[in-house]
């Protein structure tokens, strides 16, 4: 007779315990690129040169308009000169116009309690428009803008020497306050002390 082959089917693996199998690592993703760090001390001609071209933010956070509102609601007062609220967009178009720094000129008299203390709702605005600057990638200035002055109906710190014997504990408590807030910010957010 004849003898028909059929093909043998290969050899069946050993069964493998699911428990004994040990998945393969998943790979560890590309760690993102850490920005270049900022130099732990500019001078000033460094920052100058880094800061190139400044534009500023007038008629918002320093005015003195004086509506029926207390110093609380910021919109109010920044938007009390005609300009609109700033926005993060603003500081973005600054960013790509070419513009490397901005000045945010702050009154703060008006938003004071009577012990001179900064409105909260204040000085979150104001660190939310310099947090807008500097996520932008621009150096910010920030100041004490309209409390200053020779204008006594304005300002409370006037240009001369007995203003400024009369109100300096209050100066000094503003500007302790303001570092207190920005103290852990870098190099790239500056204070202009007196205006005016």
């Amino acid at each position: 007779g004849v003898l028909a082959c059929t093909p043998q089917d290969p050899p069946l693996e050993e069964e493998k315990n699911p428990e004994e199998e040990i998945p393969a690592p998943e790979p560890e993703p590309d760690p993102a690129p850490e920005p270049d760090p900022l130099p732990a001390f500019e001078t000033s001609f460094e920052a100058i040169a880094n800061m190139g071209v400044g534009w500023n933010l007038g008629n918002t956070l320093e005015s003195v308009w004086t509506g029926d509102t207390d110093g609380r609601d910021w919109r109010k007062w920044e938007t009390g000169w005609g300009q609109a609220v700033t926005t993060p967009e603003l500081m973005t178009m600054m960013k790509e116009a070419g513009f490397g720094a901005i000045r945010v000129p702050v009154s703060w008299g008006v938003h004071m309690d009577a012990d001179g203390k900064i409105y909260d709702e204040w000085m979150n605005r104001v660190q939310e428009v310099v947090d807008y600057v500097l996520d932008a990638g621009l150096y910010c200035i920030i100041n004490v803008h309209h409390d200053t002055g020779a204008d006594e109906e304005l300002a409370w710190m006037v240009a001369s020497a007995e203003g400024y014997a009369r109100e300096r504990q209050r100066f000094e408590n503003l500007w302790k306050q303001i570092a207190e807030r920005f103290r852990d910010y870098d190099q790239r957010l500056l204070f202009e002390s007196y205006n005016e």
